[in-house]
Parts: structure tokens; C-alpha cells; sequence
């Protein structure tokens, strides 16, 4: 072999021949864009030709391609010529271009034949285009591969479609005969997959309360890509090696985004999603063949689902955030071909914990509404088809619980319930597998004199109501005020109590909880007040615990008075999402009333349950209320 300095030379009778510049350096490298137009064109085996931008060889003869081309990323090939023999590869390099220009093996002039006994490969999204003069013939003893298309990387992408594989005789004719033997193989790639979207933006326009609007949180996930397909134009198609047509990739899907709860005197954010459909599987053709009905289509991709998501609660005494989702239809199967084993299907829905309205400010106004929750799936489902399914669970759009109106003195009308969200479904889902659990259910009444009326459930179409779980009920009713619990007088006996009833001490916040709450301290400022209302709180898990006592020590103050009030044994109520006994509280007044004045400490014999959180600074949430006392 020659050894020539430059990486393509003419030597001897018109004969192309690519060689390293040294018996060690086997790659040759193309630079920029060269057409080459030679009598004939060899690749000898054992050496490396890399193509970075765009190389095309016309031959007037054979080519052939003994060693090994390799194509850069979105690099161009042409190789034309007669008769063609590819016994070494062309195969990329490993990168990720999309959509480049196809590879294309085919004749210079007359009957040509090909003849591929080495692998050809293409990058995501490239086609390999194979042609034979109208009277030549191309035969396939090696696998021939379009790769995958690229998995999307922005909810503005789709996914990347994967390249077609062409055997054909030039532009729209057939060869003479289209061989694929024993050891050939035409792999046609899958689509990719479309964005999965974890995050959301934040946009204005959500639900008002109080004249203030929340955020709306917008997710998208975006289309699967359309799988590669197989074309074979051919006199006579003899088939003996494997055919595998692409299918197409899945929709993205949104998972995880979660609003949480609202600041007091906000409604819940509302979350707008739109799922990714399925691309389209590839198709097999080939006119005349009886492959085209024999091998299998490429299976259109999934629809992309709506999982593990929750619209914002509302805040104390404001509706819950609204949920709006629109789901990705299933790609199509190919359009010949044998039906695939396993159908596409509709994107799915999974909802959990979002959505509730928040307890009632006060005895005065009732508790937040539940969010509407809106589901669209496709308007139609090509037959076989698999539907969406849905699963709502753990409190969804529930209304918000109304607030005692036992502590004041005399007792007032108690809160009502807040009610549930309505939910509405278009398209085609499934009832197989349906869930709809402890969801869309109405507020709990308060207790008061008379007590609050409970909250509506929510409402629903009858394929959903069919489906219901402890779902869509109206929330309990509210009790009258129990008795006033009386004690013993102590020192402080000879006051009178008169004027309205205030809130002295309130640490509680709409925050996670922990057990273990420590006693806070909270101070009088020094007025002296007639003890009324005592409450804890005991949220242990959502299990709460069956009540205890409660009352107050004195730490420090004036002369005269009791060292503690009570403790007297306490009531409990239900708390969100109807969890037992987690409020409990006591109406302590008595004849002569229990007068405070000075620093105390809420007591609780129920401390390892007794609720707390950081922004409480580990102390028990307690909420004390009283009226001014006036020394008689």
C-alpha cells in the first residue's frame, strides 16, 4: 500500500484508495464538505475513514467499503456507484443528531447491485436510504440500524423520531429483487420519549379569597416521537433475517408537583397539566409482499400521565386550589403491518391530598370550599386501545371544618362546613381500576348553641359516584355546647365578669406537626381576666387520642391569686380530614369564676401527643380565652 500524505489520492487506473499517512495511524479524517468524483473507489480493510461534516463519492465503478466510515455527529454520507459492496461498517460515533440528512447508498448509473455484508448504522433521527438500479438487486447479510430517537430534555421538545430504513430502486421504483438473508436484519429505531416534568412555573390567576388571587402552577409534559419505519420497493422481496419496525415513543408525563397548603387568607394555588401524547409506531411496506401483513407495525407509544399531584389547600377560612388536566392521547399504530401484541393507552391520573379548603377563621364564617377538579382525556380511543385510568385519595377537594362557638360566653351559633369540590370528566377513562378515596367530601360542622351545619358533598357524575369510597359526603354535624364544668373557688372568688370574651393566647400555625409539644407561657399584661376557654391540640399522625385534662400553672404575678387553674377534664372534637379526637378543649368557668392574672403556663396530660412544630419553638399548641374580671 501506498502511504500518501493526504486523506484521499487517486493511484493508479482511475482507482480511489484512502490510506494512512503511517502503518500505525489507521483513521483518516475528512475535513469539511468534499465531493469526490473517481473511476472507481476503494476503502481497504482495516482502516478508519471519519466523516465530520459531508462527504459524497460518485464512482463510475465499483465501491467499495472494506474498512470502517464513521460519521459525526449530523455528519452527511453519500456514497454512489456500481456495482456497491459494504463489508466493512459505517456506523456514528456516538453522538446525538436529530433529524440529519440520510444515509444513501445507491447506483451512479445502470443495473446496479448492492450488497451490505457489513453493519450500517445511522444516529437518532437519521434515515439510511439503500437503492438499486430498476434492474439491480440489494442484498442484506448484515444488520442495517436506525437508532432510537433522543429522549426530550424541554417540555418545548418533543421526543426525537427515529430514522427510516429505504430499500428501493432510486426515487419511487422497485429493484429486481430485495434480498434480506439469514445474517441481515432491518432494525428501525423506537421514538423517544417525551419531557417528564417535575417542576412547575408559577403564573398569577388562581383562585381569589378575600379579594386576594393566588398562583396558578402550569406543567407540561411534551409528545413521544414517531418510530422509524421500513420500506422495501422491490420485484421480488425474499426476507430470511429479522424485521423490527420502531414504535413509538411515550408522552411525557408530569410527576410530583405539589402545591401544598396556603398562607392564612389565601386559597390553595390552582395546577393547570397538560401530558405529552404518544408518537406514532413505525409501518412496514411493502407492496406486494406478504410481509406487509405478516411482520408487526411499530406500537404507537403510551399517552403521558398526570401522577402524584396536588393543587394548593386553602388556607384558614379560603377555598381550596382548583385542578385542571388535560391527558395525552395514545400514539397511532403503524399504518401497515401486522397489529402489534400489546396496545397503547391514554394517559393516566393520580391525585392525593390537594385541593381542600381551609378550617374557618372563626364561629362567623364558614370553612373554605373545596377545588374543582376538571379532568380531560381524549374525546376518542382507536379500537383496542387502552383508556386512562384515575385514582383520587387522601382528602381531595375536601371542604374546610367550621369553628366552635362554645368558647364564648354565652355559647354562639357554631361554624358551618365549607363545601366539597365538584368534580367534572371528559373523554374516554376506565372504570377498571377506578379510585376515588376519603375524597370530595364536605366540612365538619362546628359545635355551638345551636351547633353548624355540616358541608355538602361533592358533586359528580354517576360513573364516578358508582366508584366512591367514603366520597362525596356531607360532613358530620356539630353538637350543642356541653354543660359548664364547675370547681371548687379559690383566693380569687370575688370577681365579676363582664364585657366580651377576647383571645388572651393563640401559638397555633397551619404547619406540619410533631408529638411531644413542650408547655408554652404566655402572659395576662396585667389585666385580670375570667378564665373561659382552654384548647390543645393533638394531631398524632392523623390518629389524634382520647382527651385528657387541661388547665393552667401560674409562673409569676400579683398577690392573690390561684397558683392553677383546674385541671379539668376535657372534650374532644374532630379535626381535618375528619381525624378523631385531635381538639380537645374545656369551658372552665365557675361559680365564683377562675381568675387569672400574670405569666402561666398552658397545661396538658396529654404531652406526648400534645402537637408542635418549629415555628411554635417546640411549644404545645394552646389557644386560652377570657373575659375582663372586675374585683367586686
Amino acid at each position: 500500500m501506498r502511504r500518501v500524505r493526504t486523506a484521499v489520492a487517486v493511484v493508479g487506473a482511475g482507482v480511489a484508495l484512502l490510506a494512512s499517512t503511517s502503518s500505525s495511524a489507521k483513521q483518516l479524517v475528512v475535513v469539511g464538505s468534499r465531493t469526490l468524483h473517481v473511476a472507481q473507489f476503494v476503502l481497504p480493510a482495516g482502516e478508519t475513514m471519519l466523516v465530520e461534516h459531508s462527504f459524497v463519492v460518485h464512482a463510475r465503478g465499483r465501491l467499495v467499503v472494506a474498512g470502517t466510515i464513521e460519521l459525526a455527529a449530523g455528519a452527511r454520507l453519500t456514497l454512489r456507484g456500481g456495482p456497491i459492496l459494504i463489508s466493512g461498517g459505517i456506523v456514528p460515533t456516538g453522538g446525538n443528531a436529530v433529524d440529519g440528512p440520510p444515509v444513501q447508498i445507491g447506483p451512479e448509473q445502470g443495473k446496479t447491485s448492492v450488497t451490505i455484508d457489513g453493519p450500517v448504522t445511522s444516529d437518532p433521527g437519521q434515515s439510511i436510504v439503500v437503492a438499486a438500479g430498476p434492474g439491480g438487486s440489494i442484498t442484506v447479510d448484515a444488520p442495517v440500524t436506525t437508532r432510537d430517537g433522543i429522549d426530550s430534555t424541554a417540555s418545548t421538545e418533543s421526543g426525537g423520531s427515529a430514522g427510516n430504513i429505504v430499500l428501493e430502486a432510486g426515487p419511487f421504483g422497485k429493484a429486481a429483487k430485495i434480498v434480506v438473508d439469514k445474517a441481515g436484519s432491518l432494525h428501525a429505531g423506537n421514538g423517544g420519549r417525551g419531557f417528564i416534568e417535575r417542576t412547575a412555573s408559577l403564573n398569577s390567576g388562581g383562585t381569589a379569597c378575600n379579594g386576594r388571587r393566588s398562583r396558578r402552577l402550569i406543567a407540561d409534559g411534551s409528545s413521544g416521537g414517531n418510530g422509524g419505519s421500513i420500506r422495501i420497493y422491490g420485484k421480488t422481496i425474499v426476507v430470511k433475517g429479522e424485521i423490527d419496525v420502531g414504535a413509538g415513543g411515550t408522552g411525557g408525563s408530569v410527576r410530583g408537583v405539589q402545591a401544598g397548603s396556603a398562607a392564612p387568607g389565601f386559597a390553595g394555588d390552582d395546577l393547570a397539566v397538560t401530558t405529552g401524547g404518544g408518537g406514532d409506531g413505525g409501518s412496514i411496506l411493502a407492496p406486494g409482499s406478504p410481509i406487509q401483513t405478516t411482520e408487526f407495525a411499530g406500537r404507537g407509544g403510551d399517552g403521558g400521565s398526570a401522577s402524584d399531584l396536588e393543587a394548593g389547600n386553602g388556607g384558614r377560612g379560603c377555598d381550596g386550589g382548583r385542578t385542571t388536566i388535560f391527558v395525552g392521547r395514545p400514539g397511532h399504530n403503524g399504518a401497515t403491518g401486522r397489529s402489534p401484541v400489546t396496545q397503547p393507552s391514554a394517559g393516566s391520573v393520580s391525585l392525593k391530598l390537594g385541593g381542600a379548603g381551609g378550617v374557618a377563621v372563626d364561629a362567623e364564617h364558614r370553612g373554605g370550599d373545596g377545588g374543582a377538579v376538571d379532568l380531560h382525556f381524549p374525546l376518542s380511543l382507536e379500537p383496542g386501545r387502552g383508556a386512562g385510568t384515575i385514582s383520587i385519595t387522601d382528602a381531595y377537594s375536601d371542604g374546610g371544618d367550621g369553628i366552635s362557638g362554645c368558647g364564648s360566653r354565652p355559647p354562639t351559633r357554631g361554624g358551618n362546613g365549607g363545601d366539597a369540590g365538584t368534580i367534572t370528566v371528559s373523554g374516554i377513562f376506565t372504570s377498571k381500576g377506578l379510585t376515588i378515596a376519603d375524597s370530595f367530601n364536605g366540612g365538619d360542622a362546628a359545635n355551638g348553641h345551636p351547633p353548624g351545619e355540616p358541608g355538602k358533598g361533592g358533586k359528580a357524575p354517576a360513573r364516578l359516584k358508582a366508584a366512591e369510597n367514603l366520597s362525596f359526603r356531607e360532613g358530620k354535624p356539630g353538637l350543642d355546647c356541653p354543660p359548664t364544668t364547675t370547681t371548687t373557688p379559690g383566693t380569687s372568688a370575688h370577681y365579676s365578669c363582664t364585657g366580651n370574651q377576647v383571645k388572651l393566647f393563640d401559638n397555633t400555625n397551619g404547619q406540619g406537626v410533631n408529638n411531644g409539644g413542650t408547655p408554652p407561657t404566655f402572659s395576662t399584661n396585667g389585666k385580670t381576666y375570667c378564665l373561659q376557654y382552654i384548647q390543645t391540640y393533638h394531631w398524632n399522625g392523623g390518629n389524634g387520642v382520647a382527651p385528657g385534662k387541661l388547665g393552667l400553672k401560674r409562673v409569676s404575678g400579683p398577690p392573690g391569686f390561684d397558683a392553677v387553674a383546674g385541671p379539668f377534664q376535657a372534650l374532644a372534637s374532630s379535626g381535618q380530614n375528619n381525624a378523631p379526637n385531635v381538639n380537645w378543649y374545656v369551658y372552665p368557668s365557675r361559680t365564683p369564676p377562675a381568675v387569672i392574672d400574670g405569666t402561666y403556663e398552658c397545661t396538658d396530660s396529654g404531652a406526648t401527643t400534645w402537637s408542635s412544630n418549629k415555628l411554635s419553638g417546640g411549644a404545645g399548641f394552646c389557644i386560652v380565652q377570657g373575659i375582663p374580671a372586675v374585683k367586686q
